[in-house]
């Protein structure tokens, strides 16, 4: 009887054992799943464009490692806004996965100024798009050089090759009409204010000497 008495006692605490062990798994796995999300897959969001710190916010949001990874500049973007991400959009990925993000720099880099004389003007235009310059105004002086240009201009002043920029800066050129060795008819300006003649003889493409008062 003892022995019977044993035997069900000794069952009992087996199956008691086995229930406790079968439930400490269950809630074991349970738990890894709902921490690891095991299974389950995330859409990468499409964060370019976005200001950095909007589309950092978001990715850490949805349970995901946003990364910047590399500047760039691009003067047509919102300075600090995305311009790339990796993975793309759309993209399913586990979650705290890496987001890798390129940036939009706030402050362009500067570069230094290429030398355009002598170039024509197409030749010009891109080797300016290549620095990351862009071509603003054109205008024609006389000079013996034809379709050349002969200066190269940032606002009123004349720039030199090598002078450091900021990328994204306009230069405007002065290009060679060729008419620098054509004989032309001096003007007429006797009678006219001292400040008119000057003006006249500008617009004639000619220099002005030394001024005599009598």
């Amino acid at each position: 009887m003892d022995n019977t008495k044993n035997i069900k006692s000794i069952l009992l605490n087996l199956v008691i054992i086995i229930a406790l062990s079968l439930l400490i798994l269950f809630i074991f796995f349970f738990s890894l799943k709902s921490i690891t999300r095991h299974g389950e897959a995330i859409s990468v969001p499409d964060v370019t464009g976005m200001p950095s710190s909007q589309a950092m916010a978001k990715i850490t949001a949805m349970g995901l490692q946003p990364v910047v990874l590399d500047t760039v500049f691009f003067d047509t973007l919102a300075p600090l806004s995305i311009v790339s991400q990796t993975p793309a959009s759309a993209a399913k990925v586990k979650e705290d996965h890496i987001i890798y993000l390129t940036v939009n720099r706030a402050v362009p880099p500067t570069i230094q100024m290429p030398n355009l004389v002598g170039y024509s003007l197409n030749s010009a235009t891109l080797l300016l798009k290549s620095f990351g310059l862009h071509l603003g105004t054109h205008s024609y002086t006389a000079n013996l050089v034809k379709d050349a240009v002969v200066k190269q201009m940032m606002g009123d002043s004349e720039i030199v090759a090598g002078t450091r920029i900021p990328m994204g800066t306009t230069i405007d050129l002065v290009i060679g009409d060729g008419s620098g060795s054509q004989m032309m008819s001096v003007p007429d300006i006797i009678g006219m204010q001292l400040s008119e003649a000057k003006d006249y003889i500008s617009s004639m493409n000619c220099s002005i000497g030394a001024v005599t008062l009598i």
